[in-house]
């Protein structure tokens, strides 16, 4: 249990200690953290995993045989994937474009004067 890298355990803890909190199961992170660590540590988090992926129609054995999951038929080279989000990243970042991209226009409230109307002075 729990082999994975330390820095992805770090930040599951930590979005998980904030879960318990909100959730009102524990009062105080640290013993949030005390929970969280024992469930990964003894394998009922492993197990609660699998009966959620069961509830939702999965197949609780990939959670314990990783190998079991499908596998992509073509693999896509990770510097396409990097150019991909560095594009979409560059198009959210123009003014009025939506976060796809696409153009964004500012829409006026019901019942007032729309942008255009205030610029001519003709503002109800």
């Amino acid at each position: 249990m729990g082999k994975g890298p330390s820095d992805t355990r770090e930040l599951t803890l930590a979005l998980g200690v904030e879960m318990l909190l909100l959730g009102g199961v524990s009062k105080k992170a640290p013993d949030a953290k005390k929970k969280l660590e024992a469930a990964l540590a003894d394998g009922s988090g492993l197990e609660r995993l699998a009966r959620m992926a069961k509830a939702q129609g999965g197949d609780p054995k990939t959670i314990h045989d990783p190998s079991l999951l499908p596998r992509a038929k073509q693999r896509v080279p990770s510097l396409r994937i990097e150019q991909v989000c560095r594009r979409h990243r560059r198009a959210r970042a123009r003014p009025g474009r939506s976060e796809h991209g696409r153009r964004t226009h500012a829409r006026r409230s019901e019942g007032g004067p729309s942008r255009r109307d205030r610029a001519r002075g003709k503002a109800r």
